[in-house]
């Protein structure tokens, strides 16, 4: 589907690739332009102006659309080659397909000079000057797809982390406002055992609620029974205009009414009542919530918001509203003294809704006081064998922070938790600890995808270079100041690979390497240390543990080149250059083993290629004269 959508994500860059036509047909002596994967013709031929329009003449378009259809039709042909009713003249098409799919078509016009005569047909096409050899256009077609699938394969790559990189931030994000939630939960609830004045109390809760979702107000308001209302307390953010000159026996405002919450968004119909209350307060939203105590609604908050496009969040109004019940709670219970159970049903409608696990710890008994419904379908079986609290304070310090983060891996769920584990006080007065552990499997899961697609060679499969610096410094630590423990590093460059590039094409060679890079994977004890350093140089390490076979590993690399390989049909013998460094022996730093490998390797191929060779004093002086 990615690689469908490719133009549409603008990986395809007509200038990009206006540059790279151009260059690449005057380099070749060949006219060149593409089509896309729909048939429309992307850029224009490149070449002089007289002779394009006179191919153009000669040959027409139609002929051009026919090579494009037939490599779009046949998805087991990418590359074609047609005559022409000219003799000298022929047409190619390259099909640029990335898993499986199209994204565009090159077109190639040759006037070749080294063509044959044919009986039938029109001639020679005079008056064209750019010319080529049949030979040559076969070697340019083929470079031409190489690199173009090199190319688009890397910009697809990099279309695909940049949608999943914007996805997991989605999910950082939704992470971040959860916790955030869970926070300002836990301080709503404390609300709950408020001891001094309900307006304190009331004004305080509106304050703390606006600033964290950035409010431009907050108004707590009072039905006097009439037609009036009173402003029990409000709440502006900094720089805004109070919009009432007092606070008693002033005009209802139209939607304090009914026993609903009332949400209003920028877009929202309203009567001309309500959009002039609207137009009182300067709000582009509100949410306006009932308080009730009695057995209607004498109460309500309303939540202001000055944003020109706003579009309440679902998850914001249930928190509204949630956090509402709380205070209509806290008021119940200092009008009616009694007891807890008003707290804990507030509490519980909260917490199991805010998508995270959350657990409740007595600081003094360690006991388990609260789990939300998140925690008891994760941790059913924790729950009951009492491990729960050892699992979610693995990570924490115990130095009496205020407010603890760490990440932890619980394997018998195979889940990453991002925990926090806050102090605070219950409902009922107790010191707690409140852990809030959200699922970021997801998150880690494409963190070490990434981190193996950086340490891992994009053809083969092996690891790359950065992995076997990393690999190489890592045994060499292990080893340092211990005697008797030592390694090898093992340098193979491949014998005339270029031959087979020039002669058979770079996705042939691509397929010698990958039949080779297999093979070394199944030389036992170093299925986990073979890499490839670019080209056709490949580097294994043999590590302390597997040294005592040495020989043994050396030999089954030698004998991988034993066999042929059949390409294009073509059964292909390939020879390659192998030159061994052993630590500590010959150096115990990374680059110099490595240099020390490679300079033992050109001595191999120096003197006849085929054979292996293990690092001596003076094969650094080759080296010199091979960068020379």
């Amino acid at each position: 589907k990615s690689a469908a959508n490719i133009q549409r994500t603008n990986v395809v860059n007509v200038n990009e690739l206006n540059r790279l036509q151009n260059r690449f047909a005057n380099a070749n002596h060949l006219f060149v332009f593409a089509y896309s994967a729909q048939g429309n013709q992307l850029t224009e031929m490149t070449g002089s102006k007289e002779q394009i329009d006179w191919i153009k003449k000669s040959l027409g378009m139609q002929c051009f659309y026919a090579a494009y259809q037939r490599v779009l039709e046949n998805e087991l042909e990418d590359m074609i080659v047609e005559d022409t009713q000219f003799d000298n003249i022929k047409i190619g098409a390259i099909a640029v397909r990335i898993r499986k799919k199209m994204i565009l078509c090159w077109i190639f016009v040759a006037n070749i000079s080294d063509f044959q005569r044919n009986t039938v047909g029109l001639g020679i096409l005079d008056g064209i000057q750019t010319k080529t050899t049949y030979s040559d256009l076969l070697k340019a077609m083929d470079l031409m797809q190489y690199v173009s699938v090199q190319l688009f394969q890397t910009m697809h790559k990099t279309a695909e982390y940049e949608a999943e990189i914007n996805r997991i931030q989605g999910t950082e994000d939704r992470m971040k406002k959860v916790v955030e939630r869970s926070e300002m939960t836990a301080k709503v609830v404390q609300f709950l055992e408020r001891g001094d004045a309900m307006e304190n109390v009331l004004q305080d809760f509106i304050e703390l609620i606006g600033k964290h979702l950035r409010l431009q107000s907050t108004h707590v308001f009072r039905l006097d029974g009439s037609r009036n209302m009173d402003i029990i307390c409000e709440w502006y953010q900094k720089g805004t205009i109070p919009y009432f000159e007092r606070k008693n026996h002033l005009e209802r405002l139209s939607f304090l009414r009914g026993e609903k919450t009332t949400v209003i968004s920028f877009d929202t119909k309203l009567s001309l009542s309500d959009r002039a209350a609207m137009d009182i307060c300067k709000a582009k939203g509100m949410v306006i919530t009932p308080i009730t105590v009695g057995k209607i609604p004498d109460l309500y908050v309303a939540f202001v918001s000055a944003d020109e496009r706003m579009i309440w969040n679902p998850e914001d109004v249930k928190f509204l509203t949630d956090a509402v019940k709380v205070m209509q709670s806290t008021m119940i219970r200092k009008i009616q003294k009694n007891s807890l159970a008003v707290s804990y049903t507030s509490l519980e409608a909260i917490l199991d809704h805010v998508g995270a696990a959350v657990l409740v710890e007595d600081k003094e008994t360690e006991s388990i006081l609260f789990v939300n419904k998140t925690t008891k379908s994760l941790f059913q079986k924790e729950l009951q064998n009492g491990r729960l609290i050892e699992i979610l304070s693995r990570g924490s310090t115990g130095d009496g922070h205020q407010q603890e983060r760490y990440e932890l891996f619980e394997a018998s769920h195979d889940l990453w938790l991002d925990v926090r584990k806050t102090k605070i006080t219950w409902v009922d007065g107790r010191l707690v600890n409140l852990y809030t552990a959200y699922d970021i499997t997801e998150k880690k899961e494409y963190q070490n995808k990434i981190e193996l697609q950086a340490k891992t060679d994009y053809l083969t499969g092996l690891k790359n270079r950065m992995s076997c610096i990393q690999t190489l410094d890592d045994y060499l630590k292990k080893i340092e100041n211990k005697e008797r423990m030592q390694g090898a590093v093992v340098f193979i460059d491949m014998d005339n690979f270029k031959d087979v590039n020039d002669k058979l094409g770079h996705d042939v060679g691509d397929v010698l390497l990958k039949g080779v890079s297999n093979a070394f994977k199944s030389v036992k004890g170093i299925e986990e240390n073979c890499f490839r350093m670019g080209g056709d140089e490949f580097v294994f390490i043999i590590s302390p543990e597997q040294f005592g076979r040495v020989d043994e590993i050396l030999y089954e690399l030698q004998e991988v080149f034993q066999q042929s390989w059949k390409l294009k049909s073509i059964e292909y013998h390939c020879t390659m250059s192998m030159g061994v460094a052993f630590f500590p022996k010959d150096g115990t730093e990374v680059q110099e083993l490595l240099m020390k490998a490679d300079a033992a390797m050109y001595r191999a191929k120096r003197t006849g290629k085929n054979q292996m060779a293990y690092y001596q004093a003076g094969d650094n002086e080759l080296m010199e004269e091979k960068s020379c």
